[in-house]
């Protein structure tokens, strides 16, 4: 059964995108542990399990961007990447997809000395 085709492009390059926040997610859990917001209720245990399967579905994920083949069989040609307009959704969605992630490091980054010594 097949769902849909794309380009061998956009598979590789969203599902590298997808890996790299997810193992980058649960490495967060697994260095810095769960906040209170995060944790709802569960254990730290429960929250670093979890951590170390996010981990291991990123690496699944990141393998198949590379050894999945997306495209429709027979069909090849173009520039291979699909046009401006598709490499500029590309982009807008990678640049969506690392937002959130970059913003909760922003925010949880120690709020020490603001660099004035006295």
């Amino acid at each position: 059964m097949v769902l849909a085709f794309m380009a061998q492009h956009v598979w590789e390059v969203g599902a590298s995108v997808l890996a790299v926040v997810i193992i980058g997610q649960g490495l967060f859990w697994l260095i810095r542990g769960p906040s209170v917001s995060e944790a709802q209720g569960m254990s730290e245990r429960t929250v670093r399990a979890v951590a170390c399967l996010a981990v291991l579905i990123g690496v699944g994920i990141g393998i198949a961007a590379f050894t999945v083949d997306a495209e429709q069989p027979g069909v090849h040609g173009g520039t291979g990447w699909g046009g401006a307009a598709g490499v500029i959704i590309l982009c807008v969605w990678v640049a969506l997809m690392c937002a959130g992630p970059v913003s909760k490091l922003v925010r949880a980054r120690p709020r020490g000395r603001s660099g004035k010594h006295s």
